[in-house]
């Protein structure tokens, strides 16, 4: 072999190395952005969940109401909705004191005919709360009756005896639907519960609190 070819073989040979080189260089920059991806569709799911998290409980602040100046406001029955006083508002017209409205601030239900007096000031009587505790499995746009619980749901549990609401977290369970169970407990919480103290708490599978409702899964 000649000089000059062993010098062009030796060429080649660096050439080759160069080449291996570059390629390994690209597969690791690919990985790279493979797992940024990874990170950055991590953190819009986390974004969708929170902005969801955010509007439930935005739904939860009390509305302020704002009406033309009452000359006298009382508390009044519970409100029909969720069961927190409502309030009533007075105006004397032509030497009458008048109902004008009556409101919950919790909720915002609004009464805003005028009946007779007699009639307004009637104790309205609240319907029979139930007693029996119920679970909810929270699914992706939906939310389903459920019997048990399971690691790979996220569980809505209206507890009525102790005026509480828990949202379940189960060890496999998704991100998304844990978000939106929060909004979903809100309403379960008005349309079950409907009692001054309920509240809602959140616990993860594994770490329930002594007085969690105790279920077979």
């Amino acid at each position: 072999m000649t000089d000059k070819a062993s010098q062009d073989e030796n060429e080649i040979k660096s050439l080759k190395s160069q080449l291996d080189a570059l390629q390994r260089e690209v597969r690791t920059k690919e990985n790279m952005l493979k797992e940024k991806d990874g990170k950055i569709e991590a953190l819009e799911t986390k974004i969708e969940g929170m902005d969801t998290e955010i509007k439930a409980l935005q739904e939860q602040i009390p509305k302020k109401i704002a009406f033309e100046k009452a000359e006298e406001v009382i508390k009044g029955a519970a409100c029909p909705n969720c069961g927190i006083p409502t309030y009533e508002e007075y105006k004397t017209e032509e030497g009458a004191r008048t109902l004008i409205r009556k409101y919950c601030s919790a909720c915002g239900w609004i009464f805003t005919e005028r009946p007779e007096i007699a009639v307004a000031l009637e104790a309205e009587v609240p319907e029979e709360i139930e007693k029996e505790i119920k679970i909810f499995n929270v699914k992706r746009g939906k939310v389903e009756a459920a019997t048990t619980l399971d690691s790979t749901m996220v569980a809505i549990i209206a507890d009525p005896l102790q005026e509480i609401v828990w949202i379940w977290k189960g060890a496999a369970s998704g991100r998304f639907e844990y978000a939106e169970a929060t909004k979903e407990a809100a309403r379960i919480k008005n349309e079950l519960i409907r009692t001054p103290h309920a509240h809602i708490e959140r616990v993860e599978e594994g770490d329930e609190p002594e007085n969690f409702p105790k279920f077979e899964k």
